[in-house]
């Protein structure tokens, strides 16, 4: 019981530490987006499949254990469910109608044969000109074979059928059916026989059988036998019945025209032979299998194991048990706990996966999973999407793909069903091989963040289909093809942003034939600071454009009023360009548009008060330009508005009062303008979401509303360096939990730092630099165990360095220069494993350098030994990676200084000694000898005296210190002391720190 207690505890702490994960990575999930950085979209939407391909994936799923061919057979367009009750058998007509009581028909039916399909048929008049019996016993035989195909292909169960068939039948195994075109000219064809019929089928020999009962010894492979009333065996080409398309109903009226049968994904407007081909493509692979029960091969019908949804004969897993026969079949062997046999697909593109394989290094990719076993499509190979047993989908992003280096796509080209590749995130380099261009049915190709080069080719005109091209953070460069305008189908076109060691260098103009890309929604240059021009104007005739990204290329001109025909805009990202002008009341009219991102540009005049009626923005950037003015107080319409940037413009007056009117704001960023006065407390009270507040160089002044600031329980970072701002450090600001970072330097802040601020548990950064503070460092600043930069300098604090903040295990940087501080020098500064900055310049600290500042026994990188202790290894950073920066100038630390003093910067100044007294004494010691110079260890406790010669010396600590003046007690006179006299030296724990002493006499 304990133990399970144990357990029990164990694994809810996991659940509770995996889900502090989770909300930890939410959070910053949801400042990143607040702050603005651009979400990748999902770019890759699934592909638009032909209707050949759905054709085959139905057929496969109905073949699929627990489908319709492994639960029964349609008969005149109705299924019978084992164990329900029986459904009354309509008569057909041949035009498809069905007949009333009266003799009548109804112009429009249903075919039952598919769920919720129906077709149109001509209605049928009474005058009708009667058709001979003979042909009429043709079509009903023609009409009931297609009916009977669709046992394999067609059906499609719904929810109370697969319920029922799920149901156990104890007569089930006793219903037949029986053949009836010859003998009864307006049957159907197929109806259940009742058991207490005679017939051919009453000395049935009972084998496991549902619906089609086939001749096993009368039937070849592609024959399906049914048996008549008379007993007499027809044998029927059943693969010349199945039509190019078992997905659709064909209108007697229009036999072009072809009607959806079923509700499906994708439109179909063709029909298409490859249902029969797969079936003749499964038919020899079911060749290969036996039945089990018969030792016999399995064929097309079988109704091996249907009770437990499998036994149709197709290829079957590599991971099942079998067993080859003397005679070459192969016999699969049930396991112990097997529930009947998975239907699989064998598929034709295999031996192309497998060269693809070979030719780009396979054993070294990340992921490898069921590569070469079996069939790609049946094992789930890693990245391979199948649709009707043919490859449709390639994914091997971020998989260490190398391709022996250069992207290779001679075996992948002969994939003629692929439609999606997406090879980003991998190795490649090279030019784009030739073979792409003629994978014309491709719709997604993506390569991006590769170490692709070249230029890009005309050729990409010829893939009409392609929806999805990705080439962003490769090495292309060159123009951009004209000739690109002739993918219409395009719906997104990526050809920016850096990758970590290459990036795209497109050069010239943006090609105005790229207006025939009708379909374009994303479009993103970003980065390629060659293409130049003007912006272009013929932009707006894209209207289905969602996403327009050129931040970063070379346009220059201003936005033309015809960006708001791109009425469908959602982002418009112009960033770091040269666009000048006012901002066009064009994009005012852009309704949709929900990230507007112009910063970085010569845009001037005021902040348009249109912009207040794109009301579902979320992401307005209008940072580093000349714009002037106030913002408009129609902004609290904006009530999506997350992030707003102004900074870096010539904006004035106080800060705008109406950002407390929009709740929704979660980052605020009106740094570098010229705003005036105190910082209202609205900004912290009437933003509730508000994590982001920067207001650095401005004019602000007044004091800080700590009060108001206690109530911003998600504010992250507050920065208001470069100010003017005066009065205490609030210590409301230890009450806000999640501040991270603090920045207030160069401002007129006095008094003392407050120990509260070691309250803010998420505290990782601290900026109080060039401020008047007074008073030590808190120790407290410790219990902030997130802290990593500590930023004091240009102060007037007093006291030593706390060592509480040892035990910061995070802390990075510790910068206290051109302060009062004393005491002598951390050795903590050489040990401590994340210091790799640390300044304490200009302070009056003393004493020796410690050890531990120097590894004697360090490369130096010239060939030497010795050097600045490295940073230790720490999980993502290896032994020896990191060098420490240590700077001690301008210290009065004791002389004399070690040789490699210099590498820390550290100076000394010499002590001094101007006379002792009383500079007489008796021998048997105990005068009080009062020693008066210059830097003699400014009151330090360990600072006193050395009496007498080196290796006789005596150490006498100093009963009274400061930096001018010691008092020792003299010593016994050292018995083997002959000259009554001794050299008094002043020294540091017991190291003397004056080069020159003074003389003192014993007397008798």
């Amino acid at each position: 019981t304990s133990a399970s207690g144990h357990h029990t505890r164990a694994t809810t702490m996991r659940l509770t530490a995996w889900c502090l994960v989770l909300a930890v990575l939410c959070a910053q999930i949801r400042a990143i987006d607040a702050f603005g950085p651009r979400p990748r979209p999902r770019l890759y939407a699934k592909p638009h499949l032909p209707p050949h391909l759905i054709a085959a994936e139905r057929a496969l799923r109905e073949l699929a254990p627990g489908g319709p061919a492994a639960a029964g057979l349609l008969s005149d367009g109705i299924w019978q469910a084992p164990g329900t009750d029986q459904i009354p058998k309509p008569s057909s007509q041949l035009d498809g109608t069905q007949a009333s009581a009266d003799g009548s028909s109804e112009s429009e039916t249903c075919d039952a044969s598919e769920v919720g399909s129906c077709v149109d048929a001509p209605s049928t008049t009474e005058n009708a000109t009667p058709m001979n019996p003979e042909v009429t016993r043709k079509k009903e035989k023609e009409t009931n074979l297609k009916k009977y195909e669709e046992y394999f292909l067609r059906y499609q169960l719904t929810d109370r059928m697969a319920t029922e068939a799920a149901k156990p039948d104890a007569n089930f195994r006793d219903r037949k059916f029986k053949w009836e075109g010859h003998d009864f000219p307006d049957s159907s064809g197929i109806s259940e026989r009742n058991p207490n019929e005679g017939g051919a089928g009453d000395n049935d020999d009972g084998a496991e059988s549902y619906q089609a009962e086939i001749d096993a010894d009368g039937a070849t492979g592609d024959q399906v036998a049914k048996k008549s009333k008379d007993a007499a065996v027809e044998s029927i080409d059943s693969y010349d019945a199945a039509e190019a398309s078992m997905l659709a109903n064909v209108d007697t009226t229009n036999p072009g025209s072809i009607v959806p049968s079923s509700p499906i994904e994708e439109e179909i407007n063709s029909g298409d032979d490859a249902a029969k081909e797969m079936m003749e493509q499964l038919k020899k692979e079911s060749a290969a299998y036996v039945n089990p029960q018969t030792g016999k091969a399995v064929r097309w019908g079988d109704t091996w194991r249907h009770a437990w949804g499998g036994g149709v004969g197709v290829s079957r897993p590599e991971s099942r048990p079998r067993r080859f026969a003397e005679d070459g079949t192969t016999m699969i062997m049930p396991a112990a706990t097997d529930k009947g046999y998975a239907l699989v697909p064998t598929s034709s593109d295999k031996r192309a996966l497998e060269e693809f394989y070979e030719e780009c290094n396979g054993v070294r990719w990340s992921v490898q999973r069921n590569w070469g076993v079996g069939e790609p499509c049946a094992n789930n190979w890693h990245g391979v999407v199948c649709t009707g047993g043919r490859v449709t989908q390639l994914n091997l992003n971020l998989n260490n793909v190398a391709c022996w280096g250069e992207f290779n796509l001679t075996a992948l080209a002969k994939l003629d069903e692929l439609l999606y590749l997406d090879m980003s995130d991998n190795l490649f380099s090279g030019e784009i091989p030739d073979e792409l261009f003629s994978m014309t049915k491709l719709q997604t190709l993506a390569l991006s963040s590769n170490r692709m080069t070249g230029k890009l080719s005309k050729k990409f005109g010829r893939l009409t289909n392609l929806r999805h091209l990705d080439l962003s953070a490769n090495g292309f460069h060159g123009s951009l093809p004209k000739e690109m305008g002739k993918m219409k189908s395009l719906e997104v076109l990526y050809l920016g942003e850096a990758g970590l060691e290459v990036k795209n260098k497109f050069t010239g103009k943006i090609p105005e034939n790229w207006v025939g890309m009708k379909s374009l929604q994303r479009l993103s240059l970003t980065g390629n600071q060659g293409i130049k021009g003007k912006f272009p104007t013929w932009i707006g005739k894209l209207q289905d454009l969602e996403e327009l990204t050129l931040a970063d290329t070379g346009l220059f001109g201003e936005i033309p009023e015809s960006i708001d025909q791109c009425y469908n805009l959602r982002t418009l990202d112009l960033s770091n360009n040269k666009i000048s002008g006012s901002i066009p009341e064009g994009i005012t009219r852009l309704g949709r548009l929900k990230h507007l991102r112009l910063r970085g540009n010569k845009l001037e005049g005021d902040v348009p008060p249109g912009i207040a009626e794109l009301t579902e923005l979320e992401t307005l950037d209008l940072g580093a330009n000349k714009l002037s003015g106030h913002l408009p107080e129609k902004f609290e319409g904006l009530t999506k508005l997350e992030y707003l940037d102004v900074s870096r413009n010539d904006l004035s007056g106080e800060l705008p009062k109406v950002l407390p009117r929009i709740p929704s704001l979660r980052a605020a960023l009106l740094s570098d303008n010229s705003f005036e006065g105190p910082i209202p407390g609205d900004y912290f009270t009437k933003l509730p979401l508000l994590m982001y507040l920067y207001l650095d160089r401005n004019r602000l002044d007044g004091s800080l509303p700590g009060g108001a600031m206690a109530t911003a329980k998600l504010l992250k970072e507050f920065h208001a360096s470069n100010n003017k701002i005066t009065g205490t450090l609030p210590k409301e600001i230890g009450q806000m939990p999640r501040l991270a970072s603090l920045g207030l330097r160069r401002n007129q802040l006095t008094g003392e730092i407050p120990p509260e601020l070691g309250d803010c548990a998420e505290l990782a950064r601290m900026d109080l630099t060039d401020n008047k503070l007074v008073g030590s460092i808190p120790a407290a600043l410790a219990n902030a165990t997130d802290l990593a930069e500590i930023r004091l300098g240009g102060n007037k604090l007093t006291g030593s360095i706390p060592e509480s903040l040892e035990s910061l295990e995070l802390l990075r940087a510790l910068i206290v220069d051109n302060n009062r501080l004393t005491g002598e020098v951390p050795p903590w500064l050489g040990t401590h494993p994340c210091l790799r900055e640390s300044d304490l310049s200009g302070n009056r600290l003393y004493g020796t350098l410690p050890d531990t500042l120097w590894d004697p026994e360090g490369d130096d990188g010239e060939g030497g030994k010795g050097r600045v202790p490295y940073l230790p290894a720490r999980l993502d950073r290896s032994a020896d990676y990191l060098e420490r920066r240590i700077n001690l100038g301008l210290n009065p630390l004791f002389c004399p200084l070690p040789e490699w003093a210099d590498e820390v910067h550290a100076t000394c100044r010499q002590a001094e000694i101007s006379k002792i007294e009383p500079s007489n004494g008796p021998s048997k010691g105990g005068t009080h000898v009062t020693v008066t110079g210059s830097n003699l260890g400014a009151g330090n406790e360990h600072s006193g005296c050395l009496f007498g010669k080196e290796g006789q010396q005596v150490w006498v600590p100093a009963s009274e210190a400061s930096n001018s003046k010691l008092v020792c007690e003299s010593p016994p006179k050292h018995v083997d002391n002959h000259k009554n006299a001794v050299v008094v030296r002043v020294g540091h724990k017991g190291v003397a720190i004056t080069r020159f002493g003074e003389l003192f006499r014993y007397t008798a």
